[in-house]
């Protein structure tokens, strides 16, 4: 059957000698689940159909819209210096595994304006993701915004200074979220700043979880090996759609170390009416509470 999506796809190698890039919309006829990008080739063998940034210095991007990607929408890799602005993704709600901007080996990086609505991660942030800095983004449905997850593979390079502010997640599965898997490689993941989130009906939304592990094929009994420190939670506002508001897993033998939270409220609007509140859950990590915090959501530990 043949549909059609509006999809970018750009790769541009070391030495480019092209900075700007503003006001593109892709257009592809597909076949089946992929197509050749070109913009004019059918390929129903290609299921690839993305916006991949490999190797950018000091580039500004700016009203890019891709709509229905078959991978992630955006992929930053190895870039330096990169802005991003007035951002528009979309796909479907059954979309797995299709991030809207992920980005990783990547340093100085700034997602400025985005509204986002697909099946999965509206950001994601690999190893090596370092000063990266999120602002007025709005985001409904999908997985929120996510760290990790980190850990898995040999030779990961550390995670530093990672800013979100100003973001609004409606109908999300997720809020925001620190994930390691179990049985880990070493890593590091410190500076990690989440403040002014409001959240409207989302389930989960504050995560660190070190025991991630979604095959559940995992050695679970091994705890994680990457270390992660100075965490905030600044600001965090709005409904919760399931009872357990915040969970912070830390792992066993790497505890979180200096996880702050200040200026905290979130209230339980789910289904089951016999819940009055919502409530929090820690392990291994001892974090600061600063400001206004409402009781109980943030501090049955």
């Amino acid at each position: 059957m043949r549909f059609k999506f509006v999809a970018l796809f750009v790769l541009v190698y070391l030495l480019s000698t092209i900075s700007h890039l503003h006001d593109a919309i892709f257009e592809y006829n597909v076949i089946g689940n992929g197509a050749k990008c070109d913009g004019k080739t059918d390929n129903s063998n290609l299921s690839r159909s993305e916006c991949m940034i490999n190797w950018y210095y000091k580039w500004i991007i700016h009203n890019i819209t891709s709509l229905d990607s078959k991978m992630f929408h955006i992929n930053i890799q190895n870039c330096h210096n990169i802005n991003l602005k007035s951002t528009t993704i979309d796909a479907s709600i059954m979309s797995l595994n299709t991030d809207g901007i992920h980005i990783g080996r990547s340093n100085r990086v700034n997602i400025i304006g985005a509204d986002t609505n697909i099946g999965d991660d509206c950001i994601s942030l690999g190893d090596g993701s370092q000063h990266i800095n999120i602002e007025n983004v709005t985001r409904g449905l999908g997985h929120g915004i996510s760290i990790g997850s980190l850990g898995k593979y040999h030779g990961e390079q550390r995670v530093v200074g990672i800013t979100v502010r100003n973001y609004t997640l409606t109908n999300t599965a997720n809020g925001v979220r620190g994930k390691t898997w179990p049985n880990s490689y070493k890593s590091i993941a410190y500076g990690l700043h989440f403040e002014d989130i409001m959240m409207n009906n989302v389930s989960n939304p504050i995560i660190i979880d070190q025991n991630y592990c979604p095959s559940n094929l995992c050695r679970t009994s091994v705890p994680s090996r990457v270390r992660i420190s100075d965490v905030l939670f600044k600001d965090i506002q709005g409904t919760s759609a399931v009872d357990m508001a915040m969970q912070l897993r830390c792992g066993k033998s790497l505890p979180c170390q200096n996880v702050k939270l200040r200026d905290i409220g979130l209230k339980y609007v789910g289904m089951d009416k016999s819940v009055k509140n919502a409530i929090s859950q820690r392990s291994n990590v001892k974090p600061s509470i600063m400001g206004r915090i409402t009781r109980p959501a943030c501090l049955t530990f």
